[in-house]
């Protein structure tokens, strides 16, 4: 249940009128190239993910993941 504290801080009309569209945050050249970085490296992962699912094989990988997973 909201408290008093949580209704007087919520956004008002106007401060959800002044929010940025996602357009506008996504011009911001240091955000377009963090996004860049961040897209680059995942694709670095799965690349990894995949060499190391052939190299170990598909059960191994699963047992593995099972062993670190909390029951």
């Amino acid at each position: 249940m909201a408290t008093k504290e949580d209704i007087a801080n919520m956004a008002t009309k106007e401060d959800i009128a002044n929010l940025a569209t996602k357009e506008e945050v996504a011009d911001i050249p240091a955000i377009k190239v963090a996004v860049l970085e961040t897209k680059h490296k995942v694709e670095e992962i799965q690349e990894d993910q995949k060499s190391i699912h052939e190299l170990l094989g598909e059960h191994e990988v699963a047992i593995r993941t099972l062993r670190r997973k909390p029951v």
